[in-house]
């Protein structure tokens, strides 16, 4: 999430050189409104620094000025963007850990035991 202006993290240019590098189109909207106690605040923004981050990204700037546009835009980037789930597999983790619990266990026990009266 940006307004156009960096003022913290990476400048605009090394985020567009990053999301180029993995193929990560950036889209922007303009303008909005932070919600803050019920109270909304104009949110402004550089647009023309959003045009830019868009274009040199590979992705597209959209002016939506109501929010029934904006819900468009997101409706239509929505069957653009995605995702991926993979199954990993975990079991050995546990197998691990259970193996090294048991090497504990065992070890205190012997070590312990035998002080035991």
């Amino acid at each position: 999430m940006s307004d156009g202006e960096t003022t913290r993290g990476r400048p605009n240019d090394q985020g567009v050189a990053a999301a180029r590098a993995v193929g990560v189109p950036v889209h922007s909207t303009q303008d909005g409104t932070l919600d803050v106690g019920g109270q909304h605040i104009p949110v402004p923004v550089n647009r023309e620094a959003l045009r830019t981050i868009a274009d040199d990204s590979g992705g597209t700037a959209h002016e939506a000025t109501s929010g029934d546009e904006l819900a468009a835009v997101y409706r239509n980037l929505g069957s653009s963007i995605g995702y991926t789930t993979e199954h990993r597999e975990i079991t050995t983790w546990f197998i691990g850990l259970t193996l090294i619990l048991g090497l504990a266990a065992g070890t205190s026990s012997i070590l312990l035991g035998s002080r035991l009266p």
